[in-house]
Formats: C-alpha cells, structure tokens, sequence
C-alpha cells in the first residue's frame, strides 16, 4: 500500500508539473493541425456539432487528411467542449501521470521523461504517452483508449491484454462500444477513413524496412514475456515511425543500464532526426521520405537495442508484467 501512494503522488507531480510546462508551450498556439491532437479535437469538435469531421479538418489548410478513426474523436469528445489550448495541456498532463504511474512499477523507467521520445510528444501533444500508459488502466477504459490509435492500440493489447482473460474480455467490450457510439454518431465514416488511409504513404509497418525490419520478429522466441509481444507488434502493424512513436519500447528496459542506455540512444535519434531528416516539404510525399529515412535509424538505435534486451531474458512471464 506504502508503494503504491508513493507511486500515486510521483504520478500526481509528474501531470501538475507537464500540465505548467504545457500550458506555457501550448497556451499561444493557434488550433490548425499542429499535432495529431489537434486534428482529433477539430474532429471532435465538428461531430459534436453535427459537421462532417473529416471535412473540417480539411477546412484548416492542414495538409493531410484526418488519417485517424472516428472513434479517435469519441476518445477525446470531452475535450471538444473547452478551448483548445486547455484541451492540449489537459491531454499531455494525463498522459504524462497515466506514463508515471505505469512506470511506477519499474521506478527507474520514469527516465524515460528525460528521453527524446517523451519529448518530441510533449512538444507536439502527441498519443504515445497516453496509449502506454494505457496499459495499466482499468480493462474497459484501456479498451477505450486503444480504439484512438488501433493499430498501436492492438500492438499494446497483444503484448498486455494476453493471454485471454477476464481483463482481455472488458478491454474488447471498451473497445466495441466506442466504435458502436462511433458508428451511431456517423454511420458513414469508416468509408471516409478508409479513403484517408488508401493515401497514407508514411504509414507503413517496421518489419517491412530492410535490412533489420524482419530481425524485430526474433521478438517471438520469447513469446511469454509482455515486451517481447510488444517488439512484435508494433513491427507488424502500420503506423509512423518517428521519435514520438517509440515511447511504447520504454516498457522493455528492465535493470538501470538498459533504461540509461535508451534514453541515451533516444536522445541522439531526436538530434539526428531534427537536424538531418527533417522534410523539406510538409506533404505526404516528403513526409513519407522522411519516415522511412527515419524509421531506419529508429530500428538500428532503438528496436534493435531493445530487442537484445528481451532475447538475454528467458520465455517466461515476468514477475512484474508492466
């Protein structure tokens, strides 16, 4: 009990102190499609408004369509209802307690927030945060999260919600009801989302990135373990791959030295993705080019690493599984 009100307040601290930091960094940006929460909340926001989200996202001058599910929009339709800048500082800070308090149960992982991957999707509100975090949510709302990203979302279920079990079947009917209410809301939108996703050229799958994409299903042989079901996951399901993506691998380190050396490497994966693979062009051509330039480094200096770290361990089911 001790541990876990310890746990519970490093949490509370971490959101008090990302929410500050946020509503600095957020309080003067305009909503337009900075972030891939911003997309979602206009998405949000038309929907609750009867308008077609799809549509109003295209009305901002953002050059990419609404590449997310509507269910993305139900997950975050709370929100809708107060001023953007607001909505962004209160989804970064709940991200970042949910990051705290599932880290709590290796302390030594809430380094992590000192890692390039935290900070690139802090800059830009990103999902990561609060989809791993996710993990450690009570079954039906984890459900619920997982539904704003599915295919992260199933990486993270596959590595934390087997083998079936009761909490497996509460987070399939979290699941279920957000895209039932998603549906009611808009009958029409899994046709708009598939035509989004036909032209998503930088959403692709990690396996398929040669030479060391296919390396990541070594991950297998230690099937038991919840981290390596993670590796082999997120290298099978499309989504891009960029720094912020990769805060999901900050669950593999176990031992300090692993948790140090990934910070470290996602570190030097921020400043070379920032400084030298950067798109010169923000469009779904020159985004593409990027994610894959990017993706490349992304493997050698982080799946990589923390697939070495999985295969020392043996196939068993860890006895802490976060």
């Amino acid at each position: 009990m001790r541990a876990d009100i310890q746990r519970l307040v490093v949490a509370v601290a971490v959101s008090v102190l990302v929410a500050i930091v946020a509503y600095a960094n957020y309080s003067h940006q305009p909503a337009g499609g900075m972030s891939d929460f911003d997309q979602v909340w206009i998405a949000a926001n038309a929907l609750r408004h009867g308008a077609d989200p799809y549509a109003a996202l295209r009305a901002t001058g953002w050059p990419f369509p609404l590449y997310y599910p509507l269910t993305a929009a139900v997950v975050v339709m709370p929100l809708a209802f107060v001023p953007i800048a607001w909505a962004r500082v209160v989804f970064t800070a709940s991200g970042a307690g949910l990051l705290a308090w599932t880290f709590g149960a290796i302390p030594r992982r809430n380094w992590t927030f000192l890692s390039g991957s935290y900070l690139e999707a802090f800059i830009f509100a990103q999902w990561s945060p609060i989809m791993t975090g996710s993990t450690t949510l009570p079954a039906f709302l984890a459900g619920v999260v997982f539904t704003a990203k599915p295919t992260i979302g199933l990486a993270l279920g596959v590595a934390y919600f087997l083998p079936f079990s009761r909490r497996t079947f509460w987070a399939i009917v979290g699941g279920l009801t957000t895209l039932t209410i998603s549906v009611i809301l808009r009958p029409s939108w899994p046709g708009e989302f598939i035509n989004a996703a036909r032209h998503s050229p930088h959403i692709i799958a990690p396996v398929t990135l040669l030479p060391l994409g296919p390396l990541l299903l070594l991950a297998l042989l230690r099937w038991r373990r919840p981290e390596a079901r993670l590796i082999a996951g997120l290298a099978l399901v499309p989504h891009t791959i960029v720094t912020y993506a990769t805060v999901p691998l900050f669950l593999v380190p176990r031992t300090r030295n692993e948790i140090f050396l990934l910070v470290l490497l996602a570190d030097v994966v921020y400043g070379v993705s920032h400084m030298f693979l950067a798109p010169s062009n923000l469009d779904p051509a020159s985004m593409a080019r990027t994610v894959r330039a990017t993706g490349q480094v992304i493997l050698a200096l982080l799946y990589v690493p923390s697939l070495i770290m999985v295969l020392r361990r043996p196939n068993e089911v860890p006895s802490v599984e976060t």
